[in-house]
């Protein structure tokens, strides 16, 4: 009696441990922390990109990797920063937009570029009226190097959080970053007192989550600006109604 009472201890211990041991860790969608509702197809591309970063689980994966032979159609060694978000946005089915095809888009255009030079990214979203200096969830966010350039690095706005006096918490996901996707978790200041001095660290006493990288790229790199994969209904503009020839009054 002894025996079977001690053997079924067992089983009612190690029973949901291998149950809990066969089950892969799904990625979820942290709050989105701004009051706009965000399009369901870019918070689709933005779980898809979790997805990718629990995947790659901080391992390097080479310069040919799926995103890159997904762009070019080929084996080709490049740097993949664009062609990771390129993928995730075409994986949830967003139109995708290239530069030789850019003009200005309207508000409601929900969208991403389609571009892997990272420049070409910018002069893009550029070209399309979709630049600004106000980070949302799914944004582009495009990275400078000061007294460089101003477009080195690319990645995607994952969650977005206002602490006021024009300083924003982020995260981001980031494809090519050590050869790897990752989470990154920073602050973006959007007046800051220095020029491009707009990308500073988190309070070490503050850095919390696990899953995210809290330091730098680069100390010398700054937040060129986002690129606008979508806009607030809030912040749309309300074109001219056009008064057609059937209309009450029409010549």
């Amino acid at each position: 009696m002894k025996m079977r009472k001690f053997c079924l201890l067992l089983f009612c211990v190690f029973l949901p441990l291998s149950g809990w041991a066969t089950e892969l860790p799904q990625p979820t969608m942290p709050p989105l922390e701004v009051d706009e509702e965000v399009p369901a197809q870019i918070v689709e591309m933005i779980r898809i990109a979790q997805a990718e970063v629990v995947a790659a689980d901080k391992k390097a994966l080479p310069r040919n990797n799926k995103y890159s032979i997904w762009y070019f159609n080929d084996q080709r060694r490049i740097g993949w920063c664009s062609c990771f978000i390129s993928w995730c946005a075409h994986q949830a089915g967003l139109p995708l937009l290239k530069k030789k095809d850019a003009e200005p888009m309207p508000d409601d255009a929900v969208f991403v570029t389609n571009e892997a030079a990272v420049g070409n990214t910018f002069v893009t979203f550029e070209a399309a009226g979709r630049i600004t200096d106000i980070p949302r969830p799914g944004y582009t966010i495009i990275y400078g190097v000061r007294g460089s350039t101003p477009y080195t690095h690319v990645g995607m706005v994952e969650s977005v959080q206002y602490l006021g006096d024009g300083v924003y918490e982020l995260t981001t996901l980031e494809g090519n970053v050590s050869n790897t996707c990752k989470r990154y978790a920073f602050r973006y200041v959007l007046n800051p007192t220095r020029a491009h001095r707009n990308f500073v660290a988190i309070p070490a006493q503050e850095q919390i989550r696990e899953d995210a990288q809290y330091k730098l790229h680069k100390e010398n790199w700054y937040i060129t600006g986002f690129g606008q994969t979508w806009i607030p209904k809030a912040e749309q503009r309300v074109l001219p109604e056009i008064v057609g020839r059937d209309a009450p009054g029409a010549p």
